[in-house]
């Protein structure tokens, strides 16, 4: 009787840390896909920003040139 109390505890045991480690698992993904979707944002941001900044530039470039000319 004892056995067979202690080899189930012992099986409880084993599935409740299979079911840790799954859930460890579970939880390394979903951080994974939010670190790469805050990397993908900053990266967005940062490209609309040097979009930006390159027009403005270009724009402040012709300005001087057009005024250069008068």
């Amino acid at each position: 009787m004892r056995d067979k109390r202690s080899q189930r505890t012992e099986e409880q045991i084993q599935q409740h840390n299979a079911d840790a480690r799954v859930s460890m698992q579970q939880l390394r993904e979903e951080q994974s896909e939010d670190t790469r979707a805050e990397r993908n944002e900053v990266i967005r941001l940062e490209q609309r920003q040097s979009r930006r900044f390159t027009y403005s530039s270009m724009s402040l470039i012709l300005n001087i040139m057009l005024i250069q000319k008068w």
